[in-house]
């Protein structure tokens, strides 16, 4: 679907994302996009001592704040995340001023780590970990928004994922049948997002130093 910034009524700005049932049907989407919005609306919901604070979910995943349906199309009214994807911030720091400093790489990975460890809590794995799938928000764009969940299940402590890899193979270990590692494969897919190679290649890939 398309994303559009829309206006609220006192000033603020939220993000649309506009789906149109046609093109969803015509893909055979339905059960995947129910599936993503159903998950990101599970996460908004606060899990354990916080759940009588005001604002849902976590500030280091992406929140949906409201759904509506028309005959036509679907809206799914999303936090705003202005600052764009991380991985562009990444490719403007290589390209201009080289790996980060570990000074200004731990803000990031330490708002990564915060934001998995909610959806872990809340039983849920990201499995599609990678820079194009973490937005920054906030009012200086410097905060991350773990985003995408079409790969995202909800898992028992004892399950096993499926097998196979995926797209960030690089990022989020995938190994077949992961039972209790399941959190630990999130864990070593932030130390490679962060590490100096591509495991497996040794292809350099150097986000901070």
């Amino acid at each position: 679907g398309k994303v559009y910034r829309s206006v609220c009524d006192d000033g603020s700005f939220m993000a649309v994302k506009v789906y149109q049932k046609e093109e969803i049907e015509k893909q055979d989407m339905s059960f995947a996009v129910s599936k993503e919005l159903g998950i990101m609306c599970k996460l908004n919901r606060p899990v354990g001592i916080d759940e009588d604070k005001d604002e849902p979910g976590h500030p280091n995943v992406l929140s949906i704040r409201e759904l509506y349906e028309s005959e036509k199309d679907m809206y799914v009214i999303m936090e705003i995340a202005e600052g764009g994807a991380f991985f562009d911030r990444v490719n403007k720091q290589l390209a201009n001023k080289g790996p980060f400093k570990e000074s200004s790489a731990r803000p990031y990975f330490i708002q990564l780590i915060q934001g998995l460890a909610y959806m872990h809590e809340s039983k849920y794995v990201h499995r599609d970990l990678k820079p194009e799938n973490m937005l920054l928000g906030g009012p200086h764009n410097d905060v991350i928004k773990i985003c995408d969940f079409g790969l995202s299940t909800w898992v028992k402590e004892d399950s096993k994922l499926g097998e196979g890899e995926d797209e960030s193979k690089y990022y989020e270990a995938s190994s077949p049948g992961v039972d209790q590692k399941t959190k630990r494969k999130s864990a070593w897919g932030i130390a490679t997002l962060f590490g100096s190679k591509k495991p497996n290649t040794g292809k350099a890939r150097t986000l901070s130093q």
